[in-house]
């Protein structure tokens, strides 16, 4: 959907850990990058639910309701100066 000025953009989730992953244990998301504006801030929002228990990972989650729950938010601001890495993909 397109940015329109005055409306906000729809929220959309990218499953990470699926319901029941175990403390320790890794999931690779191929094909999935996002990218960073150098300067600009980024905001990242984490959710979590006790009901979508069969959401895949790397699955795109829309229209979601009361199922998510947010946890977690961190924002910060990208310093190409300060010579730090950022991966913008999931591992």
């Amino acid at each position: 959907m397109p940015a329109v000025p005055g409306m906000p953009q729809p929220l959309k989730a990218l499953t990470v850990a699926p319901f029941g992953m175990e403390e320790g244990t890794s999931v690779r998301i191929p094909g999935r990058e996002f990218g960073l504006v150098v300067g600009e801030p980024a905001e990242f929002r984490f959710f979590s639910s006790s009901v979508r228990k069969n959401d895949a990972p790397g699955a795109m989650v829309e229209d979601f309701g009361d199922a998510l729950q947010e946890t977690f938010s961190h924002g910060s601001e990208y310093d190409v100066h300060r010579r730090n890495r950022y991966r913008a993909g999931l591992v």
